[in-house]
């Protein structure tokens, strides 16, 4: 309802693991495919076995947990909900051209309202403060009841820009 409110909607699943993947298909995380070092500092807010995160960071602390697009915080800080309805990987329909690293598209139009009923479950992609590194990749997938979400579930808003090769307003 939220994004709704503000001229947006919920990402879907694979909208969201394209911009967590920096948009390429060969990435785990937004920056890449290497685990960060022991010796260096987080590269996004996760938990590791000598922590005690209790909760989210402001958006933008940890400045290597950014897509090369700019987006933040994808990979780590909260899980975040999608637009669609929570499958197992073996129900989905595989794509006609897919390869390893894309074996699926979820189009928008093919997204149904959310299911209001208290058993549905939707799509949680991304780890968070109580997601170890190993765990966080932009390629697993989470599920959650559409009502009652978890303490560490966030959600993005999508907002499509105008084209700007459109002219949408013109005096002829």
């Amino acid at each position: 309802r939220f994004a709704a409110s503000v001229g947006g909607c919920l990402p879907t699943e694979a909208e969201w693991e394209y911009a967590a993947k920096s948009c390429s298909e060969n990435f785990w995380f937004a920056w890449g495919k290497s685990l960060t070092p022991p010796e260096k500092p987080p590269r996004a807010r996760l938990t590791s076995s000598d922590d005690s995160i209790v909760a989210p960071a402001e958006v933008k602390q940890y400045p290597l947990d950014r897509s090369e697009q700019g987006v933040f915080d994808l990979v780590g800080n909260v899980r975040e909900l999608c637009a669609n309805e929570y499958a197992p990987y073996v129900a989905l329909a595989p794509m006609s051209h897919a390869s390893p690293g894309k074996p699926f598209e979820f189009t928008r139009g093919s997204i149904e309202p959310l299911p209001q009923s208290a058993d549905a479950k939707v799509v949680v992609r991304g780890g968070s403060f109580l997601t170890q590194e190993s765990r966080a990749f932009a390629f697993f997938r989470w599920r959650e009841p559409v009502k009652g979400a978890a303490g560490d579930v966030g959600f993005r808003v999508v907002i499509e820009c105008p084209d700007p090769g459109k002219n949408e307003t013109s005096d002829h």
